[in-house]
C-alpha cells in the first residue's frame, strides 16, 4: 500500500513538472467554489422529477415525466458516458440540461445557478445532446388526412377556431453574423439569429 502511495505520488509530481516545463498551469479537478455544491447538483430537477402528482417538471423542462422518460429511453445509448470521472454527470441530467436549454434559451450563466454545474460542462453537454439527438434519427411521422381531420375537429372544439389543423410558433435563437450575411440574420430585436418554427396539435 505504502509503495502504491510513493508511485501515484511520483507520477503526480512528474505530471506537475511536464505541465510546468510546457507553460501551462495546473488546473483544479473541480473549481474550489463548485466542491461544496456537489452533493446538491441537480436537486432542483430532482425533485421536480419525483413529484409525480405536480406540473412543475412541465413547467421546468417543457416536457411531461412520461414524455422525458420516453426521450431519454431513445437517446441513453449515446448519452451515457465511462464512470471514470469523479462527479459523473447521468445521462437523465445531461438531457434535463439540453431541455432546459432549448425550452428556455436561459444563459449558460443560469444554467450554472439551475444545476450546480460550470459552465464548460453545460457548453459541453449542451453541444453533446443535440449530437446525440442527430445522431439517433429521430423521425415524426407524417400525419394522414384522418390526422389532419381530427387535429381540426380538436381546435373548433377547444378554442372554437375552426379549419385548423396546427398551431405554429417560432424563436429568435442568437447566432454569430454568418460571412457575408450583411442584415439578412439581423432582427428586430437587435441581433443575429436564426429564427427556428414548429407546429404542434391542439392541447388543453
Amino acid at each position: 500500500m505504502r509503495h502504491r502511495r510513493k508511485l501515484i505520488t511520483v507520477l503526480r509530481v512528474a505530471r506537475a513538472l511536464l505541465l510546468l516545463r510546457r507553460g501551462r498551469r495546473m488546473r483544479a479537478y473541480v473549481r474550489s467554489s463548485h466542491l461544496e455544491h456537489q452533493p446538491s447538483r441537480f436537486k432542483l430537477f430532482e425533485e421536480y422529477y419525483n413529484d409525480e402528482g405536480s406540473d412543475d417538471l412541465r413547467q421546468f423542462l417543457r416536457f411531461s415525466r412520461a414524455d422525458f422518460d420516453s426521450l431519454h429511453e431513445t437517446l441513453r445509448a449515446n448519452l451515457e458516458k465511462p464512470r471514470n470521472h469523479r462527479y459523473p454527470i447521468s445521462s437523465k441530467h445531461r438531457l434535463a440540461v439540453f431541455l432546459r436549454f432549448i425550452g428556455h434559451g436561459p444563459s449558460f450563466k443560469a444554467m450554472e445557478t439551475s444545476f450546480g454545474i460550470g459552465y464548460t460542462t453545460v457548453y459541453k453537454i449542451i453541444l453533446e445532446v443535440a449530437h446525440a439527438v442527430l445522431d439517433s434519427s429521430l423521425q415524426l411521422p407524417l400525419p394522414t388526412t384522418d390526422d389532419l381531420v381530427a387535429s381540426a375537429k380538436e381546435f373548433e372544439r377547444s378554442w372554437n377556431f375552426p379549419n385548423c389543423i396546427a398551431a405554429l410558433d417560432g424563436k429568435h435563437i442568437r447566432t454569430k453574423a454568418p460571412d457575408g450575411g450583411g442584415s439578412l440574420f439581423f432582427n428586430h430585436k437587435d441581433f443575429h439569429s436564426l429564427v427556428g418554427l414548429a407546429w404542434g396539435a391542439p392541447c388543453q
